[in-house]
This record gives C-alpha cells, sequence and structure tokens, in this order.
C-alpha cells in the first residue's frame, strides 16, 4: 500500500509538473506571437542597412536548435544551417535596404566543404554590386580566405593569426586500456579502416598515414589555389610563409598581403558611416543574421505540383527512432515512406538526398538503403554530399542515379568494422569485482565483456563483419557499375577527396546541393519545380512559425 501511493502520488506530482510546464511554454508562445505581432514595427528592416552575417557556432547543413523550446538536449548547443545562411544571403541580396554585408565569423566552425559553399555564397551576393567586408579579431586560415572573397578585409591591429598549414592529430588509448587492465576485441574489414586504430594501435598505421596524408594535400591545394588567386599571391610564397611561421600578428598579415588594413572596430564603423552617407556620430543600422532570418517568410510548398523533395540525412546513422541532429533509422524510413506516398499520388517527381554523415549502423544503412531503392523505381533519385560521405553515409547513396560531392568532401571509407572489449582484468585486478555464469551451451554468453574470447568466437565476429563488408561492395559496384574487382580495388575502407572520388567512379560529378537539384529538375523532366525540405521543422518550432507567417498575412 505504502508502494502504491509513493507511485499515485509521485503520477499525480509528474502530472502536475507537466501540466505547470505547458502552462508557461503555451504562455511564452502566446506571449511570442502577441509580441510579433505589436512590434513588427521595431523589428522591421530600416533603409539603408548592414547586414551583420555574426556567425557563431558549428555550420551544419540544417538549423540544429538546442534551446528548451525545440526539446533538443542532445547536443547541448545550437548549430547554424549552411543553407539558411544561402536564403539569408539571397534575400539581402535582392533587398534595397540593405546596402552592405560585414561578415564575422571568429567564432564560427566550418567544414572544408560548407566553407567552400559558404565562398560561392558570398560571390553571389557580390553579383548584387552591394560592399562585403570582413573583420576580425583573430584570423585563422579559414578567415583569410572568407576575407579574401570579401571587398576589404580588416584585422583588429593587435589580433593573433594563424597560417600554418592543415593538420589531422588522432588520440590513441591503447596505451590507457593496458594499464587499466581493458582488453580490445576488434574486427574489420578493409585495410584503411581506421576508427579502430585508437584503440589497437599507439600510432597512426602506414594506411592511415597515408590516406591523411593524401586527404590533407587535396584540402591544402583547393585553399592555396583560391587564396592565391583572390589576393595575387603565388602559391609558393603562401607556403613559404606557413613554413616559417610567418604571420602570427596582425602586422604580418598586412604586411605580406593577406588583409586590407588593420582597423579598430570604431574605425571599420567610420568607414562604413561614409560610404552610407552617415553622420559622424550617427548610429547605424545593423542587422543581425537572426534577426534577418527572422524577417523572412518561409515558402510553404508542400501542397505545390512538380515537388523535389530535399531529404536531410545529417549526422550518426543509428537504429530506432530519434530527434533531428542523427540519422535514425526507424525515423528516416517514415520519411522516406511519406516521400514515397507523394511520388505515388504524382505531388513529388524526385528526390534529393542530402548526405552529411560519417556512417553508424550498418542495419539501419541497409533498410534506408533498401527503401530509397524502392523510391528510385518510381522518382529520379540525386544525391548530393557535404563535408563527408563515409562507410554508412555512403552506403545509403548507392540507392541514387546520380552522386554530386565537393572537392574535398570526405568520401568513401567502403569497409566496416565491430569493436567489444574484455573488462576482466579491470574488474577483477583493478576493482575486485568477480562474476560468474551458469549457461546450457559453450557459447551461451557470446558477446560477454567480462571474460576473454576463444578462436571460436573471434572467427564467428570477424565472419559477421566480412559478410557486411560484402554486401556493402556489392551495392557499391551495382550502384556505379563497377566490377567487383574494381570495387574492392578502391574499398579497404578507405577515404578520398571528392576529387579523386570522382577520378575512382564512387561519384559522378563535383557540385553543391544546387547542382543536384537541377540534375534532378532535367532528370524528372520538368521546366518548373517547387523544393520541399525533409524532415520538416516540427514541433513548437514550427507551430510558431506558421502563426507567425499567418500573421504577417494578416497584417499586410
Amino acid at each position: 500500500m505504502k508502494t502504491f501511493f509513493k507511485i499515485f502520488f509521485g503520477s499525480c506530482l509528474g502530472v502536475l509538473v507537466g501540466l505547470f510546464i505547458l502552462f508557461f511554454v503555451l504562455t511564452g508562445m502566446i506571449g511570442s506571437l502577441a509580441s510579433s505581432a505589436t512590434t513588427s514595427e521595431d523589428t522591421a528592416i530600416k533603409s539603408n542597412s548592414v547586414l551583420h552575417l555574426n556567425l557563431e557556432g558549428e555550420i551544419t547543413d540544417r538549423t540544429y536548435d538546442a534551446s528548451f523550446l525545440n526539446f533538443s538536449f542532445s547536443s547541448g548547443t545550437s548549430s547554424i544551417g549552411l543553407f539558411d545562411i544561402q536564403e539569408v544571403l539571397k534575400q539581402a541580396k535582392a533587398d534595397k535596404k540593405i546596402k552592405i554585408l560585414l561578415i564575422d565569423i571568429d567564432k564560427a566552425s566550418f567544414g572544408i566543404a560548407a566553407l567552400n559553399q559558404f565562398l560561392d555564397f558570398i560571390e553571389d551576393f557580390k553579383k548584387s554590386g552591394k560592399l562585403v567586408y570582413l573583420y576580425s579579431n583573430g584570423a585563422t586560415q579559414k578567415t583569410f580566405l572568407v576575407g579574401a572573397y570579401a571587398d576589404k578585409m580588416y584585422l583588429n591591429p593587435i589580433a593573433g593569426c594563424e597560417f600554418n598549414g592543415f593538420v589531422l592529430e588522432n588520440m590513441f588509448f591503447t596505451g590507457l586500456m593496458e594499464k587499466v587492465g581493458v582488453q580490445p576485441n576488434i574486427f574489420y574489414a578493409g585495410e584503411f579502416k581506421s576508427a579502430t586504430e585508437p584503440f589497437r594501435l599507439k600510432e597512426n598505421s602506414p594506411e592511415n598515414e597515408l590516406q591523411l596524408t593524401e586527404l590533407l594535400k587535396d584540402i591544402q591545394a583547393e585553399y592555396l589555389s583560391k587564396l592565391s588567386k583572390k589576393i595575387n599571391i603565388s602559391t609558393d610564397s603562401l607556403i613559404g610563409f606557413a613554413n616559417q611561421l610567418q604571420i602570427t600578428q596582425a602586422i604580418d598579415a598586412k604586411k605580406y598581403g593577406l588583409v586590407d588594413d588593420l582597423k579598430y572596430q570604431d574605425e571599420l564603423l567610420d568607414e562604413i558611416r561614409t560610404k552610407l552617407g552617415y553622420g559622424k556620430n550617427e548610429n547605424l543600422n545593423f542587422v543581425s543574421y537572426k534577426k534577418y532570418k527572422k524577417s523572412i517568410t518561409p515558402e510553404d510548398n508542400t501542397s505545390a505540383s512538380n515537388q523535389i523533395a530535399v531529404l536531410f540525412a545529417e549526422g550518426e546513422i543509428i537504429d530506432g527512432n530519434a530527434e533531428s541532429g542523427t540519422i535514425a533509422g526507424d525515423t528516416y524510413l517514415k520519411h522516406i515512406y511519406e516521400i514515397q506516398e507523394k511520388a505515388n499520388s504524382g505531388e513529388v517527381k524526385a528526390l534529393v538526398l542530402r548526405v552529411n554523415s560519417g556512417g553508424g549502423s550498418a542495419f539501419a544503412s541497409e533498410q534506408i538503403w533498401r527503401a530509397l531503392s524502392n523510391l528510385k523505381k518510381k522518382i529520379p533519385i540525386v544525391v548530393s554530399f557535404g563535408d563527408v560521405a563515409a562507410s554508412g553515409g555512403y552506403y545509403i547513396a548507392c540507392a541514387s542515379d546520380k552522386i554530386f560531392a565537393q572537392q574535398n568532401t570526405i568520401t568513401g571509407s567502403i569497409g566496416v568494422f565491430g569493436m567489444l572489449f574484455n573488462t576482466q582484468k579491470l574488474f577483477n585486478d583493478k576493482l575486485g569485482i568477480t562474476t560468474d555464469v551458469v549457461k546450457t551451451n559453450p557459447y551461451a554468453d557470446f558477446g560477454n565483456s567480462t571474460r576473454a574470447w576463444t578462436p571460436i568466437e573471434n572467427a564467428a565476429m570477424q565472419r559477421d563483419i566480412d559478410a557486411i563488408y560484402t554486401l556493402f561492395k556489392k551495392r557499391v559496384a551495382d550502384a556505379r557499375k563497377l566490377s567487383a574487382e574494381q570495387v574492392t580495388n578502391i574499398a579497404k575502407g578507405r577515404i578520398y577527396s571528392g576529387v579523386d572520388a570522382k577520378a575512382i567512379g564512387l561519384i559522378d560529378n563535383i557540385g553543391t546541393l544546387d547542382d543536384a537539384i537541377a540534375e534532378a529538375k532535367k532528370l524528372a523532366k520538368l521546366n518548373a519545380i517547387n523544393v520541399v525540405q525533409y524532415p520538416a521543422v516540427k514541433g513548437l518550432q514550427s507551430f510558431l512559425e506558421k502563426k507567425l507567417v499567418l500573421i504577417k498575412k494578416l497584417r499586410s
């Protein structure tokens, strides 16, 4: 009876707390809507404005909001969507109220492919004839490249600088496991499959050293080529600057021609005031990225005809269901089935799958591949790779008609691994914990982590790994129209840049998401299209956005 009352009152308390939270959420929503409706004049974009593209955090394909209203606590931080940035710059390009673009990316984290697409966005914006400035309080190699695409790049006079080449550092835990008494049971197929190396080696294998070296060479070559052309300094000179650590301070960057000038922030603002015809002490009309993004009314093409569905597949591939930020097998099957239904009814005419993933669950990857393969029988499928499309990320792309990647998209890693740990010594010798089992068959406890594995168990696990690897290679061979021998030679768990992936037949073209959409339009033989994104924005965020759109329409 006491237990009953504990459960009963615990449940009541949970309901009350839930209702309490819901009350404040709804109150906040209503307040937000009312505020948006009543203060639209305060948030309106003013004439002669400067768009301050102040980006902070990780740049992912889509925005993932870690705030309370989005109920996303997985990462703890929000990201900024690359294609949200594109929409903002497209809008600002045509907006007569926006006169200058001021970029601040000191606190933004770009993948190399995302960075290159960002450069394309800047180039497109500049076609408007509007000035683009970049200002930095601490320049990295990323900053120098973006600044080269701006009309003017200024550094704070005492800013620190980083211009010393590219590096990839791996951390190895083999020594630690030896000390604490943990023995790894590692199985893999493909000598370049390096994911397990931190647990079985103490330094990079020759194979991993080779593939990482080749990848960094490609990244550096593209970086230097782009920067050299923009600032008219030879690649040899740029390499010399890096080799001798000649650019560590703002004054060095000015001396060697990597920036236009050194200015304090107030000097920059004075220059912008003069450009826009402001008085000396007059306040500039600054519009932040977040504010400008809120001013854009999202298009609702979900009921339109001639749809091209863009399905974003970003993050780790896992089994089951999960929110945005991962590719959960069951969740993604639902999205694909929804698109399948719309394809059957004639609404969706093509699919573009945007992949930005290093892989994960082989089972989930196969289920997603299967669903996409069935969909491909109805409509064309084109794949666009972002920063990375490796392992399972490449696997799911095999169910497509065409694959596009960026020049330095990390591509391939066609291989498989599995990893378990024997903690017997840790428990017995270090912690004093022992275990005992009773079983009907010798391997009833197959997978047990508190004892050493036998040769039979190791062989069984390796068979499973090899079987998945064989299937993976078959998916690639069928998709890319390559022989089994060709796939075996280029697989082995090896990663390639987008350029190298094209040379060996793993992708069709170097291109962006826009290029992939254009290809899907061509394959579907459409003259005009409506692009619809999947997964749709869910929950309270979606509710608020739709209500705000309705309010704007009512007031207009």
